[in-house]
């Protein structure tokens, strides 16, 4: 469904796959063991909208949201981030909004 990407630590990939039919965001460590798992929805401006950035920050762009996916202890959480709130957003993201 799209090409997996690779965290810059090379620990964690993310990769959107066909679970019963439906798109599926997964993200995967270097054992291939799931740690995230959530449906994916795409956009015409973003595709998947998924993209890295330092930190082994996941970042979701869409058209009408920012997420965030952050990993602690083995574990995602996701964050809704404002894209207007520009210093919480990393520069490389930045430009893809544009």
């Amino acid at each position: 469904m799209s090409t997996p990407t690779t965290s810059p630590s090379g620990a964690s990939t993310a990769r959107v796959v066909d679970l019963d039919g439906s798109p599926t965001l997964q993200i995967v460590d270097t054992a291939g063991t799931v740690q995230y798992s959530a449906p994916a929805t795409s956009s015409e401006a973003y595709g998947y909208g998924v993209n890295w950035s330092a930190g082994d920050q996941l970042w979701l762009l869409g058209p009408d949201q920012l997420v965030r996916l952050d990993a602690s202890g083995g574990s995602w959480s996701r964050t809704v981030v404002d894209p207007a709130a520009t210093d919480d957003v990393p520069a490389e993201i930045l430009a893809l909004l544009q």
